[in-house]
């Protein structure tokens, strides 16, 4: 009986790990794509209407104006590494990342707000600032 139980749990555990690449976190893939400085991917998971800031451009973004920004950004600072400062969630269940982009040309605050959005995580705010510290 307990061989029976270990088999019928093993086979279990077989089709959920497959399945771990689907579920992947959204926080996770933003600070993969940050490492990357991957803008196409980024932008995939922007709000239509977003609140979005890097150095020359500030105010409210359609994800494809977004990512021409992103995209510009990133060609002329390269990213070398990103450290995750804070991360949280709000009593709202909006979801919080703020870390340090090391880049080639130095280092920049970045702070990205998500929130379940028509059934998916999606971008709301993002900011890109040089850092002061």
């Amino acid at each position: 009986m307990r061989k029976k139980n270990l088999m019928r749990f093993i086979l279990f555990l077989g089709f959920l790990v497959p399945l771990g690449g689907f579920c992947q976190d959204t926080q996770d893939n933003i600070i993969k794509w940050l490492k990357e400085g991957n803008a196409k991917e980024l932008a995939k998971v922007f709000n239509p209407a977003l609140t979005f800031s890097v150095p020359g451009h500030d105010g409210i973004y359609s994800p494809s104006q977004a990512e021409g920004f992103l995209k510009r950004f990133f060609e002329d600072n390269k990213p070398v590494s990103f450290r995750v400062s804070h991360q949280g969630k709000s009593a709202d269940g909006a979801r919080f990342l703020i870390g340090i982009l090391t880049c080639n040309t130095g280092a920049f605050k970045v702070y990205s707000l998500t929130k379940m959005m028509e059934g998916r995580e999606r971008i709301i705010q993002f900011q890109i600032e040089p850092n002061q510290d």
